[in-house]
């Protein structure tokens, strides 16, 4: 604008139009006007330098809060299901009136959800809290056999904004990378019985396997900003994490003394997921 108050006149509306909250000037407009003797000002600029409440604030918000649900993918499933083909608790079984079903069943979700806190260290660099859940995963075999795979994670987050938005003027979108380590609480379990067992009460070999393990997450975010303090952000993100060894488990039916045995074999948490949600700054 260069202090040409007819540049500067035409240049408004535009402003306004596109700011996400009411846009007041910068303050080198503002120094500029008050320069300027007010009968030389036309009549909108006039009141808006003699308006001593228009006084352009701004700072970036320091807090964020997101609250993210989508689909994630991992080698969890397939790991299961190579196990119980591997141990012979596939195949297809007839069933009376409903034809005939292919085992292993597949009985898992794909939705997953996670929490974000975030705090602005500088204008473009964020240190983050984070708080992911992968909903429990089940295989059922062709004789009652059942194993089921879940965990949580901690995560500490930090972000670097590529392409912050401007909240004054037309850019909405705001695009961050992010990397961090996080503690994962992974959980495999299940039983192996058969269905005459099972379904007279009788004993059947129940495991289960725990384990914390240390991984790394990497996570690329866009927002768009609806307000201010109001955006609407998808997150694609990868976990890298250790699989969990599973030991064999074999169990005897107590009508025939047949002994069947699912092999020992690992589990993968390892895996991506896109979420898209809410995200509030503070």
């Amino acid at each position: 604008i260069k202090g040409n108050c007819e540049t500067y006149q035409a240049t408004v509306p535009i402003l306004k139009k596109r700011a996400i909250f009411p846009f007041l000037p910068p303050p080198g407009l503002m120094s500029f006007m008050n320069q300027k003797n007010s009968e030389t000002l036309p009549t909108h600029l006039n009141k808006i330098s003699q308006d001593k409440a228009a006084v352009y604030e701004y700072s970036p918000c320091k807090y964020h809060l997101s609250l993210n649900g989508g689909w994630k993918a991992a080698h969890t499933n397939s790991d299961i299901i190579d196990a119980f083909n591997a141990s012979g608790f596939g195949g297809t079984v007839n069933v009376w009136f409903f034809g005939s079903v292919d085992y292993p069943v597949d009985h898992s979700s794909p939705l997953t959800w996670n929490l974000c806190a975030e705090y602005n260290l500088t204008d473009q660099l964020r240190v983050g809290l984070e708080r992911k859940k992968i909903p429990e995963q089940e295989i059922s075999g062709k004789d009652s056999e059942v194993e089921y795979a879940r965990a949580t994670s901690l995560n500490i987050i930090v972000e670097y904004v590529f392409v912050p938005a401007d909240l004054r003027l037309s850019s909405r979108f705001e695009f961050a990378l992010g990397a961090g380590l996080g503690y994962n609480w992974l959980t495999v379990g299940g039983h192996v019985s058969s269905i005459f067992s099972s379904a007279n009460g009788q004993t059947t070999d129940a495991f289960a396997v725990e384990k914390g393990a240390v991984g790394a997450n990497i996570r690329g975010s866009l927002d768009y900003y609806i307000a201010r303090n109001f955006s609407i952000q998808g997150k694609l993100a990868a976990l890298f994490v250790r699989a969990l060894e599973v030991p064999s488990v074999s169990h005897m039916n107590p009508y025939d003394s047949k002994v069947k045995t699912l092999k020992s074999h690992a589990v993968s948490f390892t895996g991506i997921d896109f979420t898209f949600g809410l995200r509030f700054h503070l």
